[in-house]
């Protein structure tokens, strides 16, 4: 699943809340993410992906196993909550 969202923050303050949106993300699904360049990589059971953060945008990709396939609305709902708190 992708999810973009455009934003007027710059890529230092939109990093910075990416790094909050991070945070959220790895309680509620208990993921392990790192950095690279700015670009953040998460992995979990089941699920991995990418956010790619940019001077004007944030996407999010993420890669679901089978086992939650079902489950994906309810996940891409609350990604999205989060994602639209850190950004307003």
């Amino acid at each position: 699943m992708r999810i973009r969202r455009s934003h007027q923050l710059g890529i230092d303050e939109a990093k910075s809340r990416v790094v909050h949106l991070a945070g959220q993300l790895e309680k509620k699904f208990s993921l392990t993410s790192e950095w690279c360049g700015d670009d953040l990589t998460f992995r979990g059971t089941g699920v991995h992906g990418r956010i790619l953060v940019a001077g004007d945008s944030i996407e999010i990709v993420v890669r679901l196993g089978l086992g939650l396939m079902m489950m994906k609305n309810p996940i891409r709902a609350e990604i999205e909550q989060i994602l639209d708190s850190e950004l307003a």
